[in-house]
């Protein structure tokens, strides 16, 4: 869910990649959160092969008040770090996030380096 807000519209397979989950799971989640009412799935306008996902309106909220959360809980293991730690930490995290989606590629499966 947290994906799809934060990129809609989106395809499946997008937030399966962005994820790094199989995209059989990510497709009954998805499906979960049709039936409940949270996304919405709609046909591209430029591939009409593809549906493209968003949050409704109830899960734009969800989503705004997860996110909040995650912020406050981010705020709170933060409060002790310096600014310029956590800015450290951040772009770490950022450097490592970017190897491991290099890493997951399918050329690197096959050997080739990143």
């Amino acid at each position: 869910m947290a994906v799809i807000g934060r990129f809609e519209p989106i395809s499946a397979k997008e937030v399966a990649a962005r994820t790094s989950t199989d995209a059989f799971f990510v497709a009954r989640a998805i499906e979960k959160l049709v039936e409940q009412g949270y996304v919405k799935k709609a046909v591209d306008m430029h591939d009409r092969r593809r549906l493209s996902l968003s949050l409704s309106t109830p899960g734009k909220k969800v989503h705004r008040h997860v996110e909040a959360m995650i912020s406050q809980v981010e705020a709170d293991l933060l409060a002790e770090v310096s600014a310029a730690d956590a800015k450290t930490f951040f772009h770490v995290m950022s450097v490592l996030g970017d190897r491991a989606a290099r890493l997951s590629a399918p050329d690197a499966a096959s050997g080739e380096a990143a």
